[in-house]
C-alpha cells in the first residue's frame, strides 16, 4: 500500500501560495477533511514570519502537546525564533513532511532534520476533529 503523503513529495515552494503553512492546510484539507485557518504573511521575509509563528491566534484551531503523533503540527527552528511548520507522520519510522523554500515538499527524519540545524520547538494537535462541513 503508498501512503498519501507520496503524492505531495516534489510539490514546489511557492511564496504566499503554497509555502510551509500552504502544505499544512493543503494535506488537513484534502487528506483530513479539515480546513484551517490561513496565516498571512510574506513567507520569504523571516522577520514576518517569526512575528506570525509568534501569535498564539495562528494556533487556536490547536492545542500544544508533548509527544509527536500521527497527523501532528510541527513547529520547527533553525535558530532562536520558529519560522517553519510541517506535519508529522508516523510512516517509515517517523518523519516530517515539510514544504521548504527552494527545495518543495519533501519528507524527512527526525535526525536528518537534526542534521540540517532544524529542531523542533512546538507540537500541535487540532483542538477539534470534526470536519468541516
Amino acid at each position: 500500500m503508498t501512503h498519501w503523503a507520496l503524492k505531495y513529495i516534489g510539490k514546489p515552494w511557492i511564496c504566499g501560495k503554497y509555502d510551509c503553512w500552504g502544505l499544512v492546510q493543503d494535506v488537513y484539507l484534502n487528506e483530513l477533511g479539515i480546513r484551517l485557518s490561513p496565516i498571512i504573511t510574506n513567507a520569504a521575509d523571516l522577520r514576518q514570519v517569526f512575528a506570525e509563528f509568534a501569535q498564539e491566534a495562528n494556533y487556536s484551531d490547536f492545542c500544544r502537546i508533548k509527544t509527536l503523533k500521527d497527523n501532528a503540527v510541527v513547529v520547527l527552528s533553525q535558530g532562536k525564533y520558529p519560522s517553519h511548520v510541517g506535519i508529522w507522520l508516523d510512516i517509515d519510522g517517523g518523519g516530517i513532511l515539510h514544504n521548504q523554500r527552494n527545495v518543495g515538499v519533501i519528507f524527512q527524519k527526525k535526525t536528518e532534520l537534526n542534521a540540517l540545524g532544524w529542531r523542533i520547538t512546538g507540537i500541535w494537535e487540532i483542538r477539534n476533529k470534526n470536519a468541516d462541513s
